[in-house]
């Protein structure tokens, strides 16, 4: 029902019990630690309040997490709804994209259903898509802010394939170098990721 903002003031929550993911309390895909599994259909999805000052950019958003069926021509997000997201192109089998608005979106990475580091580093003209602490793309992602985040937020589209979310972290600076460096292989010793 709800995934506990750290800071304490944004909770993000489902009220509507069908909408609901699932609290997994072991999944081997990420290493047999727990996880968020959304796979009820396209509504699955946990959503916080606004908060009190939306994130500007520059702000950086990561998830770490897997989508699971490159079969299910779904374009599915990971987190962020229509503000700042990390998302899966459809078709299926195609590449991972950060947007954040309109005219702006930058992709890359062919999609693979193993669980990654996601780290969308948002700066409009000067974004940068990294998975597991690569570079795939650069450029122009969008310039819009962040008033609230939607988890699991699914696309328009009529399919959804299931998703597993363990981590998402938002700031509303880019984190260093160092920084990133250090989540990559926290990750990797925790949760086995690449």
């Amino acid at each position: 029902e709800t995934w506990p903002d750290e800071v304490g003031t944004a909770d993000a929550t489902q009220a509507n019990a069908s909408f609901r993911p699932l609290w997994k309390p072991s999944l081997a895909a990420f290493n047999n630690r727990p996880a968020i599994e959304f796979s009820g259909g396209r509504n699955d999805q946990l959503i916080s309040a606004n908060y009190a000052t939306a994130f500007t950019q520059p702000g950086e958003l990561v998830v770490i997490g897997r989508d699971y069926d490159d079969t299910v021509d779904d374009g599915g997000s990971f987190a962020s709804k229509d503000d700042w997201m990390i998302w899966r192109v459809p078709p299926a089998g195609t590449a991972w994209q950060l947007y954040a608005g309109s005219g702006g979106v930058i992709s890359g990475a062919i999609y693979d259903s193993d669980v990654h580091v996601f780290d969308g580093i948002l700066n409009t003209t000067a974004s940068d898509l990294q998975i597991d602490g690569t570079s795939v793309d650069t450029g122009n992602a969008g310039s819009k802010t962040l008033p609230n985040t939607t988890i699991g937020h699914p696309s328009s589209l009529s399919t959804y394939g299931t998703k597993g979310i363990t981590f998402v972290g938002i700031k509303d600076s880019a984190l260093s170098a160092a920084d990133r460096s250090d989540l990559v292989a926290w990750s990797q010793g925790y949760y086995s990721t690449p």
